[in-house]
């Protein structure tokens, strides 16, 4: 099943170290392909996107990180985009009118956290929640 977001979709980015340095930008600047006034999410271009992050929002890989959240009820997850797989499963699993990514520091994050993130070999992020 292909996911489609329109061509236009706005996606927030909030840097959390500097509020002034968060952006918005439209869906169609990191798409490969547009149709129809659609663009499947597949053809969303990562690579252009963190692009664009340096310029705007002062986004450091060495530094940063960046997420989206998801609510499950009660529950918050927290997920890490580190690829363009994740990058992707952000669109699907975002609401297309609301999509929301964080810029967020490597030091604000919980330590213990963010390695078990980097050492994970699986799809971790299926089961990562914690409690506002």
């Amino acid at each position: 099943m292909s996911y489609q977001i329109e061509w236009d979709t706005v996606i927030h980015i909030f840097n959390q170290d500097d509020i002034f340095r968060s952006t918005c930008v439209f869906a169609y600047h990191y798409a490969r392909r547009i149709t129809n006034g659609s663009i499947s999410i597949q053809d969303m271009d990562l690579e252009a996107f963190k692009a664009d992050l340096v310029a705007y929002c002062d986004f450091d890989e060495d530094l940063h990180v960046l997420r989206y959240t998801i609510r499950h009820g009660e529950f918050t997850s927290y997920r890490i985009v580190r690829d363009e797989a994740d990058f992707h499963r952000a669109f699907r699993a975002l609401d297309a009118q609301e999509l929301v990514f964080e810029m967020v520091s490597i030091e604000d994050m919980n330590i213990d956290y963010f390695m078990e993130i980097l050492s994970h070999q699986g799809h971790m992020f299926d089961h990562a929640t914690f409690e506002e």
